[in-house]
């Protein structure tokens, strides 16, 4: 079931999307 799984690189980028912020 390809839906449970949306993106393999989007679980890795999640924690770097706030950090360029700070």
């Amino acid at each position: 079931a390809p839906a449970l799984r949306p993106h393999p690189r989007l679980d890795l980028r999640p924690r770097q999307l706030p950090v360029p912020r700070v």
